[in-house]
């Protein structure tokens, strides 16, 4: 039984020309004007999408905008002075509906905006689907906010210098496959453009992890790796098992298919049958609730161990070879397991990608120590009321 593995265009172009009123060209005495008056316009501020409350005119190929308009949009008072005859504008003024601008966090050499935090949040929840609903926790927004700060520390001595050759092409991968992705979902593209989040943070914000996870993987060393191969050598045991799986409920729909005991019967039904010489070919056919074995006997044939899950991997790793041992409960329900060959492998006989694989496990720990032990001393304030 494998594990379940999950894994992790926008910036606008402002190219309108804008000007007074069009209403000036009634003081200039014309009496026809071919123009076309614009109500889906697209106009960004800062690179975040805005909605202009009038619709803009085009005449003679260019394109005015009320002044109005563009003042509420960029924090400004505009009004016409009827005495002097004067289009009198005030900068500084708050739009009405924006969000204003306010530091919800300082640490260590730098700060965090509610503007940037939300940037980021959506960014993340792009790439992990599951981060919308963990951020309507408070508690859980604010060590969000605090791991965002922990990257923004880790990345910081390193920001702005030319990415290595790996970490670009990376970096080109996941942007093709983002905006790929963005390109698709027009919702989604448009609460980017509400938020704001333009391409060049979304760089900005995968460079910032990436690296900051890389720099935690170089510090770790051939000998820490070796350490803990030496202590986990079994998860690298190629083992060939046959086994027959009796679930609870349906892992598509999560619908009760039978109750924990209908199930632990039915498990120890099959292995009186596999015990008394039962074909394993027909009882996994007919007993089986596992998609990926149940038409081949049940046999899953030199996988290594740590590809499964825990209680899976654990008997798999301990059961007598060619015995049918009792059924093992894990997440998915009763599973009837026969160990049929288990071989060991020495730390030189690991893959490159086990190797990696243990760097990153030392390299993830370093960094979760790193979030709970050091960073709550480098950060000042979190306010997020």
């Amino acid at each position: 039984m494998k594990k379940s593995i999950r894994p992790f265009v926008i910036g606008a172009v402002v190219g309108s020309l804008l000007t007074a009123s069009s209403a000036v060209f009634a003081d200039d005495g014309i009496q026809a004007i071919k123009a076309m008056l614009n109500k889906n316009t697209k106009i960004t501020v800062n690179g975040k999408a805005a909605t202009l409350a009038n619709p803009t005119l085009t005449y003679d190929g260019k394109t005015y905008v009320y002044l109005k308009d563009i003042g509420k949009l960029v924090g400004a008072s505009v009004n016409w002075n009827t005495k002097l005859k004067t289009i009198e504008i005030k900068t500084g003024a708050a739009a009405p509906g924006a969000v204003a601008e306010k530091v919800i966090a300082t640490y260590s050499g730098g700060k965090v905006t509610n503007t940037e935090f939300a940037k980021y949040a959506l960014f993340f929840s792009i790439v992990n689907p599951d981060t919308a609903a963990y951020l309507n926790d408070p508690a859980a927004k604010e060590q969000f906010l605090r791991e965002y700060i922990g990257y923004k520390l880790l990345y910081g001595p390193v920001a702005g210098k030319p990415l290595s050759a790996e970490d670009q092409n990376g970096l080109t991968q996941f942007m093709e496959q983002y905006n790929a992705y963005i390109a698709q979902n027009a919702e989604l593209k448009a609460s980017n453009e509400k938020a704001g989040l333009a391409e060049s943070d979304v760089k900005k914000f995968y460079t910032m992890i990436t690296v900051a996870l890389g720099s935690m993987q170089k510090k770790v060393t051939d000998v820490q790796i070796k350490s803990r191969f030496d202590q986990t050598k079994s998860d690298y045991n190629i083992v060939s098992v046959r086994h027959i799986l009796v679930t609870t409920s349906d892992p598509q729909t999560g619908e009760t298919v039978r109750t924990d005991a209908e199930a632990l019967e039915r498990a120890n039904k099959v292995k009186g049958l596999l015990d008394d010489g039962g074909d394993w070919n027909e009882l996994a056919k007919e007993y089986s609730d596992d998609p990926g074995s149940s038409g081949n006997g049940g046999l899953y044939e030199n996988e290594q161990s740590n590809a499964w899950i825990a209680e899976f991997k654990d008997a798999a790793n301990t059961q007598p070879i060619g015995t049918v041992g009792a059924p093992v409960k894990s997440d998915y329900g009763y599973h009837v397991i026969k160990v049929e060959k288990r071989d060991t492998k020495t730390f030189e006989q690991l893959s490159a990608e086990d190797k990696l694989e243990i760097k990153k496990m030392i390299a993830a720990e370093a960094m979760s120590n790193f979030m709970n032990k050091e960073l709550p001393g480098k950060i000042t304030k979190i306010d997020l009321a």
